[in-house]
C-alpha cells in the first residue's frame, strides 16, 4: 500500500546561513506488524527482532536522498521492522545543527565536514558525487555579454575577472554552490572577497534574483534546471570548474553506539535501493518527481529526467573499494588515508585555502576517524557470510 511521506519545512536562520529545516513524519495508511526472523525479504535481509524507529535527516530534492524514499515508498524498511520519521531540510550544515533530531542524514560534504567537526557525527559511507551545480546572470549582465572563451583552460566560462569583480551573488554559503563559486573565482584570479555573497538557500535565492536581487544566483539540481527554461544564462558550473564533490551517508554517535543494528540494515537497503535506481530509471525518474512534489521544489518529468541520468553513484562494491584502497596525501603522515576519505579532503582543503578551516581541523578529522569505516566493513562481512555479496 503506497504511503505518503510529509515533509514539513521550517526556514531558519543557522550556521551564518539562511537554511531550511523542520520535522515532519511518514502517514502511514496500514498498521505496522513485525516481521518473523524467517520472514522472506526482498533482499534476503533478516529482520530485526523488534520494530525499531530510525529518523532520517532527508535532504530535499536531491539525488542521494533519493534511495531513502524509493526504499520506503516500496516497503523495504518495513520488511525490515524498520520505520522511517522524516525531517526535511535544504542545507548541510542546517541539518548537522540539528542532530539531535535525526540519527541518519545523507548530505554534501561541506554539511559532511561540520558534522563532523562541531557535532560528533559521523561519515559512514560516500554516496553521491553532486553533478548539476551552475551559476547564472540575467542576460544583460556584463559577464554573459562578455562571452566565453577568456579563460584559458575553462573555454565555457563566461566573462573576465573585470566582469566579475564587484558583483553580488545569491547563493547557501559554506556549501556545495559555494565551492564551484569560489572555484570559478579563481580561475578568474579573483577571490570571494572580490565579489559579495548574500546567504540564502537554492530556492529562495533564485526567487529572490528573479525580483531583482543580486547579479548572480548559485544553483542546483532542478532550481538550476528552471532558471535555464525561464531564460537565465550560465556563465559557469561544476562542469566547467571540474570540482569533485562527494556527499556522504551521515550518522550520529548515539545512533551508531545504540541503533547499530538497524543502522546497517538500512546501509545495506540504502545502496540496494541505489542500485536498483540504475536498473529502473524510469521509474526513478517518476519517484523523483514525486518527492520534489512532496517538497514543493519546482520540477517535471523532462527536469527529472535529465537529474537522475546524470547521478553519479557509487555501488556498495565501490564503496567497499574506496574504504580498502589508501591513497598518498602529503598532509597528513600518521597513517595511509583512504580513498574515501581523501575524497572528502578535497573539499576540506578547499575550505582550508579560504580560510574556513585550519589544519588542526584536517588533524582532528583523521586522528579520530571521522570517517567511520566500520559500518562498511560489518556489512561486507554479513553479507558475505550471508551469501548476499554478489558482486
Amino acid at each position: 500500500m503506497k504511503k505518503v511521506l510529509a515533509f514539513t519545512l521550517v526556514m531558519s536562520l543557522a550556521m551564518g546561513g539562511m537554511a531550511g529545516c523542520g520535522e515532519g513524519s511518514s502517514s502511514k495508511e496500514e498498521t505496522k506488524t513485525t516481521a518473523g526472523k524467517d520472514s522472506k525479504t526482498t533482499w534476503d535481509i533478516q529482520p530485526l527482532e523488534e520494530r525499531q524507529t530510525l529518523d532520517i535527516a532527508y535532504f530535499s530534492g536531491v539525488m542521494h536522498s533519493l534511495p531513502i524514499y524509493i526504499a520506503d515508498e516500496k516497503g523495504w524498511f518495513d520488511e525490515l521492522n524498520i520505520d522511517l520519521e522524516y525531517s526535511s531540510f535544504t542545507s548541510g550544515p542546517a541539518m548537522m545543527e540539528a542532530n539531535e533530531s535525526w540519527d541518519i542524514a545523507t548530505t554534501g560534504s561541506p554539511g559532511v565536514l561540520v558534522g563532523m567537526l562541531g557535532y560528533d557525527v559521523y561519515c559512514i559511507g560516500n554516496c553521491e558525487y553532486d553533478a548539476v551545480l551552475n551559476l547564472y546572470t540575467r542576460e544583460d549582465s556584463p559577464i554573459y555579454q562578455a562571452g566565453k572563451g577568456k579563460v584559458e583552460g575553462a573555454e565555457e566560462l563566461y566573462g573576465t575577472a573585470e566582469e566579475w569583480a564587484g558583483t553580488e551573488w545569491l547563493l547557501p554559503v559554506g556549501t556545495t554552490t559555494n565551492i564551484v563559486l569560489n572555484s570559478t573565482l579563481s580561475l578568474l584570479g579573483l577571490t570571494d572577497k572580490d565579489i559579495t555573497m548574500v546567504n540564502m538557500d537554492n530556492s529562495t535565492g533564485f526567487t529572490a534574483f528573479k525580483a531583482g536581487e543580486g547579479d548572480g544566483v548559485c544553483l542546483s539540481l532542478s532550481v538550476a534546471l528552471e532558471a535555464e527554461k525561464a531564460g537565465y544564462k550560465k556563465v559557469s558550473g561544476l562542469d566547467i570548474t571540474g570540482d569533485l564533490i562527494e556527499c556522504g551517508i551521515c550518522a550520529t554517535a548515539d545512533a551508531l553506539e545504540n541503533k547499530r543494528d538497524a543502522v546497517k540494515k538500512f546501509y545495506e537497503v540504502y545502496y540496494r535501493a541505489s542500485e536498483w535506481i540504475a536498473d529502473n530509471m524510469e521509474e526513478a525518474e517518476a519517484y523523483y518527481l514525486e518527492t520534489c512534489e512532496i517538497e514543493g521544489i519546482a520540477c517535471d518529468e523532462e527536469t527529472s529526467k535529465y537529474i537522475c541520468e546524470r547521478r553519479n553513484s557509487p555501488t556498495l562494491e565501490d564503496v567497499m573499494e574506496q574504504l580498502d584502497t589508501t591513497v598518498e596525501y602529503a598532509p597528513y603522515t600518521k597513517r595511509a588515508v583512504t580513498k574515501a576519505e581523501s575524497d572528502l579532503l578535497v573539499t576540506l582543503d578547499f575550505f582550508i585555502d579560504t580560510g574556513k578551516y585550519t589544519e588542526k581541523d584536517r588533524e582532528f578529522v583523521l586522528d579520530n576517524n571521522m570517517f567511520d569505516p566500520s559500518i562498511a566493513q560489518e556489512v561486507h562481512k554479513e553479507m558475505t557470510e550471508a551469501g548476499r555479496w554478489n558482486y
